[in-house]
């Protein structure tokens, strides 16, 4: 029944239940609506580009590119689909080459607080002039001033300009307001806010820190140049008390 469903529809239709299954996270599925449509309209850059958000989501990079590319064949100014791009370089290490599809896109899209972080960040980690990536950092944080992964980003360029307090001001702030987001996104916060703090001088607080990171997630590997500070994190975690 659902195939013979979906059959009476258009790509429209098709793409958007797509992008609904994007939204409910069911990357798999929405890849399989996302080729229909594509069927129906090989060109479609749209489905293209939210195929290539999918299978991001799938940890399955070569095919996301794939998707970005051919977005960006069709209609070489999608803003998504440039934004997708440079995060599969972000993602493969290709920090320069991603500053590139960041910058295209932020000529289309100058306001939006998501282009001017990945561009700042990948400025940050591919050897970008830091005041440049600041400026852009700066204003990704006025625009979406709540967003942990943009005031981790401000934190992480003013630590690499050699601020600490500054840096751990905005790490801070990051890690209050990361605690309902992944894992990964708290303990890429907490890492930054560890090295911040010793670089402040103020190993007591990078201690606080680290200790309730080892103990909230003790699943996750610790950096090796923390582990070279506090090497007490080498043994098995404590418990954090369960909350009542």
């Amino acid at each position: 029944v659902r195939c013979m469903l979906l059959a009476e529809v258009g790509q429209p239709a098709l793409a958007g239940l797509g992008n609904t299954l994007l939204q409910m996270g069911l990357p798999e599925q929405a890849v399989e609506i996302y080729e229909r449509a594509l069927k129906l309209k090989p060109d479609y850059a749209d489905a293209l580009c939210n195929r290539g958000v999918a299978e991001l989501a799938l940890n399955r990079f070569d095919r996301a590119r794939e998707s970005f590319d051919r977005a960006l064949l069709f209609q070489p100014r999608h803003v998504e689909a440039l934004i997708g791009k440079g995060n599969v370089l972000v993602l493969k290490g290709r920090y320069a080459e991603a500053s590139d599809f960041f910058r295209a896109a932020l000529l289309r899209a100058p306001d939006d607080p998501r282009i001017l972080n990945n561009l700042a960040y990948s400025m940050l980690n591919g050897g970008g002039e830091l005041l440049v990536a600041l400026r852009h950092a700066s204003k990704a944080e006025q625009l979406d001033p709540e967003n942990p992964v943009v005031l981790e980003t401000v934190g992480s360029i003013h630590l690499r300009l050699g601020d600490a307090p500054t840096a751990a001001k905005y790490l801070e702030r990051a890690w209050a307001r990361s605690l309902k987001r992944p894992p990964e996104i708290q303990i890429a916060i907490m890492d930054q806010l560890v090295r911040a703090w010793l670089a402040a001088d103020r190993r007591d607080l990078a201690w606080q820190v680290a200790e309730y990171r080892h103990r909230a997630f003790p699943n996750y590997r610790i950096p090796n140049d923390i582990l070279k500070i506090f090497s007490d994190l080498r043994k098995p975690a404590e418990p954090l008390p369960e909350k009542k």
